[in-house]
């Protein structure tokens, strides 16, 4: 008979096992029992536990690891020398805390440094050959830049050949308080002058306008003001065109007399 026994253990620990007679004890063993509704249950594990015989108790040593009882509750049984097993005792058999791995990418190509945490917990091992169960995946492979689009806010994404896309920046717009101020530079060029005053700078939006990608901008001339100077050009082409028929006139006459 079992007279007492560790809760829970871990792995590769020892602990007591009190009993009457502890020389008498051949087996000490885990059992535990599988899910009745599966025929193959690969939860079904019988450990046979090394132990040494005190005066008054046993010493046995839990399993090494995971992979040959995994963590949970199992029935803790003692044999004597006639095969007759004691009455079970329920011992929790957890794992140790995971040794933390963590790797370290230093910054190549233009890529930052990366510091990766591997979490080992929940891992189990089996002696069967390799067989992957599912597959979750958050990252993605290194790309190049293929082009980039600009969004009605100015701002510039890029994208990449590994399908991902990340802003690259935005473009900022400015506003004057007298835009008729503005100094033409040519290739529409302006540049801020004292009648101009100082540029309000901002994002595209709301009083700043919009942007348009892929577009090519209209005119942007004062066409009123523009119909006014050909007008003007005009009177003075059939003002110029009068002179040089009085003049051919005059002449004529003078050819004539």
């Amino acid at each position: 008979m079992i007279g007492s026994a560790a809760a829970s253990t871990t792995y590769g620990a020892t602990f007591e096992i009190a009993t009457a007679s502890p020389a008498a004890i051949r087996r000490v063993a885990l059992v535990r029992l599988g899910a009745v509704t599966h025929s193959v249950n690969m939860e079904q594990r019988y450990v046979p536990l090394q132990f040494s015989a005190g005066s008054s108790s046993l010493t046995a040593t839990s399993p090494a690891n995971a992979n040959i009882a995994p963590p949970g509750v199992y029935m803790l049984f003692i044999v004597d020398a006639n095969g007759v097993p004691s009455v079970a005792r329920m011992v929790s058999v957890t794992g140790n805390s995971p040794p933390a791995v963590t790797l370290t990418q230093p910054a190549a190509n233009g890529a930052q440094a990366m510091a990766m945490r591997l979490d080992l917990t929940g891992t189990t091992q089996f002696g069967a050959d390799n067989d992957v169960k599912q597959l979750s995946q958050n990252g993605y492979t290194s790309g190049s830049l293929l082009g980039f689009s600009v969004n009605g806010d100015g701002t510039i994404v890029g994208s990449y050949s590994n399908e991902q896309t990340k802003p690259l920046g935005q473009i900022v717009m400015a506003a004057f308080g007298n835009v008729e101020g503005l100094k033409p530079e040519g290739d529409n060029v302006w540049s801020a002058t004292g009648a101009s005053g100082q540029p309000l700078v901002g994002v595209a939006g709301g009083s700043m306008g919009t942007l348009r990608s892929n577009a090519v901008e209209a005119s942007n001339v004062d066409l009123s003001g523009q119909l006014v100077n050909l007008i003007v050009a005009q009177r003075n082409y059939q003002a110029n065109a009068q002179t040089i028929k009085a003049q051919d006139t005059v002449m004529q006459t003078l050819v004539n007399l």
